[in-house]
């Protein structure tokens, strides 16, 4: 194959024959256990027959719509109550994380314009996933690319005061899920900290939830539970919305932005699929999966496997340490980490991170236990 490969790429290459559940079966009569959960966005598991059900009528009967140009559908409507639950002013529509997370920087950019304020700079908290683009890469991966963004301000938290008495700083974007830094959450004086220099300054509060937001950090927004009910300004989510079966993502905003932003001419963010038809009839479908089987709830449970699953690995000396966030756990191996795969990560030498599916049951932490061992 003349396909580029992911620098992530393992130089093993493989045939998958099946996906089902937390398992990958490969041609070579392998399998793999899939401790990222399919990039973090299967939740309810691979092959699932539930999500997919009625999408080629739902497709044939209307395969393209443009609601953000006035062409809706009622299942676009479901779909926006779904995503906003009564806590968000407004929405976009966007085709994959990546694209969520530049909509809600965009969200940034049409409020100041309107307002009439030059505030065109963006302060990020490296190392993070904010997505793809060249716009993300600059946000979270700049040791990737040869040349950032001159809009993209790097801080710390103990540089941040600083770095926003140079700039003319319009938003503040920081990712939730802190899976790249090693399931490390974020703290409740983080959480305040940032929203209380954002009202003080009068600059904008973007979390990107791509990763965190559907379940996987116990509520379907970040927020409401890891955010301890802070909100910020504007949230990008994504991945888990459909349960993985199609990229869609969203942008939301508060009633602060969305009472500017949405006067007409103001948003300026069309697209192809605006939304993706997929994605939608999917994403109604995780949603009704996901209450059916009560699975928010369910991770809860989950995180008290993963803990008492943490606690035997150390008493057994086989991890020194382990750190959870919902769904998201991280074990760090006495030794360096030997697995690699299709479906494992090794961005630090010696810890398994990884994202429990909420359909995560009994056989599931056996299945990852096992993987640990093996690791």
């Amino acid at each position: 194959m003349n396909e580029l490969k992911s620098f992530y790429w393992s130089n093993d290459s493989k045939k998958i024959l099946k996906t089902e559940g937390w398992k990958i079966h490969f041609a070579d009569g392998t399998s793999e256990f899939d401790v990222l959960a399919g990039g973090l966005s299967f939740i309810c598991g691979q092959g699932n027959r539930d999500i997919l059900e009625g999408l080629e009528d739902a497709i044939c009967q209307v395969s393209r719509s443009q609601s953000n140009k006035g062409h809706y559908t009622d299942s676009i409507v479901k779909a926006g109550e779904i995503l906003t639950q009564g806590m968000w002013h407004s929405h976009s529509w966007a085709l994959s994380g990546t694209n969520a997370v530049e909509a809600a920087i965009s969200m940034s950019d049409e409020y100041w314009a309107e307002l009439g304020e030059y505030k065109p700079h963006i302060v990020s908290f490296p190392f993070a996933w904010h997505g793809s683009s060249y716009l993300a890469k600059s946000l979270g991966t700049p040791e990737i690319l040869s040349h950032v963004s001159s809009r993209v301000k790097h801080a710390t938290e103990e540089s941040l005061e600083d770095i926003l008495d140079q700039n003319h700083v319009g938003c503040i974007i920081f990712e939730t899920s802190t899976f790249m830094n090693g399931i490390r959450p974020r703290t409740r004086s983080f959480w305040k900290r940032i929203r209380d220099i954002c009202d003080e300054r009068d600059i904008l509060m973007i979390t990107d939830d791509v990763a965190s937001c559907w379940g996987r950090c116990k509520d379907y927004h970040t927020y409401n539970v890891s955010g301890y009910g802070i909100q910020p300004d504007i949230s990008a989510v994504g991945k888990a919305l459909t349960g993985g079966y199609s990229p869609l993502g969203a942008a939301l905003c508060n009633d602060k932005v969305g009472e500017v932003i949405s006067k007409p001419g103001v948003w300026k963010y069309p697209g192809t699929w605006q939304p993706s038809m997929v994605g939608i009839h999917l994403m109604i479908n995780t949603y009704n999966y996901m209450t059916t089987n009560n699975l928010i709830a369910n991770t809860y449970n989950i995180e008290n496997h993963l803990d008492i699953l943490g606690k035997r690995l150390i008493d057994k000396e086989v991890i020194d340490d382990y750190r959870l966030h919902g769904a998201f756990f991280a074990f760090d191996l006495k030794d360096q980490v030997n697995a690699s795969g299709y479906s494992s990560t090794k961005t630090e030498a010696n810890t398994i991170k990884g994202c429990a599916p909420l359909i995560a049951n009994e056989e599931y932490f056996k299945e990852l236990e096992t993987y640990v061992y093996q690791s």
